[in-house]
């Protein structure tokens, strides 16, 4: 199965993103990062979900994304 590379500064994001909304509803946060873990799991199960990312730069060719499983928004 394949496996989801998470930069550190991705990493660091998430774990920012936790506190920022945990300082108002530490439940919300826990299922942010809940949504995001289920969400990374379902791009291992099938790597060719989401959107392909349009972009000029070809590092970038092939990239696709995905929003949260809970929050399409």
């Amino acid at each position: 199965m394949p496996v989801i590379f998470k930069t550190p500064a991705a990493e660091e994001d998430l774990i920012n993103l936790w506190r920022y909304i945990a300082q108002d509803n530490p439940a919300a946060a826990d299922r942010v990062h809940q949504s995001a873990k289920k969400t990374f799991e379902a791009i291992e199960d099938m790597p060719g979900i989401g959107t392909a990312y349009r972009s000029k730069r070809t590092k970038l060719h092939g990239l696709r994304f995905s929003p949260l499983t809970q929050y399409p928004n």
